[in-house]
């Protein structure tokens, strides 16, 4: 069967997933066979979706799918070095080993287009600590919003950036976190979901200020946050790694928030990235995080029935 008889939806659906991490990659390749039908693929899909779901009205599910691609085609034409634009910008070796510690799934993605812009302020971060503060950028990336955030990583800081965007009335649709943890630096991107409104301009020194001060982490926070009222499913998706997932028929207002809150607070867990959308009047949430070495499967089940579950103000 020639692949580019894959059904057009088959773009969507491994894009819903909202992590194009590489054995979701090799799937997806060996699924295309090869280099002619994954390209085949791509564009029955661009041209078969392009007018009733266009990337204007799901700009994050489209930036999922060229991501997808992206990723996929180079597992047919495989780079030797995909740091070569740093290089290329005239970053030293010892600043580009910092800047590779952000690993594979950073450098095999979209995302690394994104490297120049930051890469200074990451080298700063680590070779002289807490005297450079972090940085939150608003960048737009065809027509997907996103707010960037390079910063000394710390447990606890996915609930500081989406407590200070809950508060700015910021609603999210995907976050991907990439840790250098040779280094102790994050580059983090949270896609900020469509809207009428402008966002804010002060928006950015919001963000920096919560991370300063890792606002929104402490105990005293739980009580302002909004009810978790819904379904949880708790699965290990890889060897190490682990999803949180949450349906409610509720407003969805606050609660990658409140679950980030919880997740760091209850479970101590380092998050990787989140999804977060709406179908039938449901909405869905998942957050994807490592559990401390020690920490099995089944007890993190037990807190999330004792913590989670039907609590918030």
């Amino acid at each position: 069967m020639p692949s580019f008889s894959l059904p057009t939806c088959t773009f969507k659906e491994y894009a819903e997933a909202g992590r194009n991490d590489a054995q979701l990659v090799e799937e997806f390749a060996r699924l295309c066979q090869n280099e002619q039908g994954l390209r085949a693929l791509f564009a029955f899909t661009c041209a078969d979706r392009a007018e009733w779901e266009s990337d204007r009205s799901e700009p994050v599910r489209w930036w999922n799918i060229r991501e997808l691609y992206a990723k996929a085609l180079e597992t047919f034409r495989p780079k030797q070095d995909r740091a070569g634009t740093l290089k290329a910008a005239g970053y030293e070796e010892d600043e580009l080993t910092i800047l590779r510690d952000f690993g594979e799934d950073f450098f095999s993605g979209l995302y690394r287009l994104h490297a120049i812009r930051f890469g200074a302020h990451l080298v700063h971060l680590a070779e002289r600590g807490d005297a450079v503060g972090p940085k939150a950028t608003i960048i737009r990336d065809g027509t997907s919003t996103m707010l960037a955030v390079a910063a000394r990583d710390y447990r606890g800081l996915a609930a500081s950036i989406s407590g200070a965007l809950w508060q700015s009335q910021v609603e999210l649709r995907q976050a991907h976190l990439f840790s250098a943890m040779n280094h102790g630096l994050a580059l983090d991107f949270f896609h900020i979901a469509p809207g009428e409104m402008p966002l804010r301009q002060e928006l950015s020194g919001i963000v920096e200020d919560a991370i300063r001060a890792h606002r929104h982490t402490a105990e005293s926070d739980e009580a302002g946050l909004p009810r978790i009222d819904g379904r949880f499913t708790l699965t290990e998706s890889r060897p190490g790694q682990h999803c949180l997932r949450f349906e409610t028929s509720r407003d969805a207002g606050g609660l990658i928030y409140a679950l980030t809150y919880k997740v760091f607070r209850y479970l101590e867990g380092n998050i990787h990235g989140l999804t977060a959308h709406t179908a039938r009047g449901n909405a869905y949430i998942s957050i994807y995080y490592s559990l401390p070495v020690g920490k099995a499967l089944d007890e993190a089940r037990a807190i999330v029935e004792s913590r989670f579950e039907n609590s918030g103000g």
